[in-house]
């Protein structure tokens, strides 16, 4: 009998049997195609919560009563940390786009990741972000 050593020190391999072709799923590539789009963990609910605890109407386009809509995207990577925000469509006022980047990189670990066939993978996202006067 020979006893085959493994090497205790190499990276482990993720193999996704469905890929048929031994593939790696990349945990560097970006998937614009999704099985399952990443998620702000307790979903909706929970971002919209996190949204208004965190989100602060910058006082100068308040005091002129501006408000509007940012469309924000970033990516979520495999382990739900936040990367690469930027402003998709603008509000149309820079204040108000800076803070709703600034809300989004502190979103950061609070997503589950992408899934395409049952693994995690690192893929964009985008949220609207609205500021609006309270009644």
């Amino acid at each position: 009998d020979k006893k085959i050593e493994g090497d205790p020190n190499a990276e482990p391999v993720v193999v996704d049997p469905d890929l048929g072709t031994g593939d790696v799923i990349d945990p560097d590539k970006t998937y614009y195609e999704v099985d399952q789009q990443a998620e702000f963990i307790g979903g909706p609910a929970a971002l919209t919560a996190f949204l208004e605890e965190n989100l602060e109407y910058p006082e100068g386009p308040k005091s002129m009563g501006i408000s509007g809509v940012v469309q924000v995207y970033f990516i979520v990577t495999i382990d739900g940390k936040v990367m690469d925000v930027s402003v998709l469509n603008s509000s149309g006022d820079k204040e108000l786009d800076a803070e709703a980047v600034r809300v989004v990189r502190k979103c950061s670990n609070r997503f589950k990741p992408a899934k395409v066939k049952g693994k995690s993978v690192k893929a964009p996202c985008r949220i609207p972000i609205t500021f609006d006067f309270e009644e």
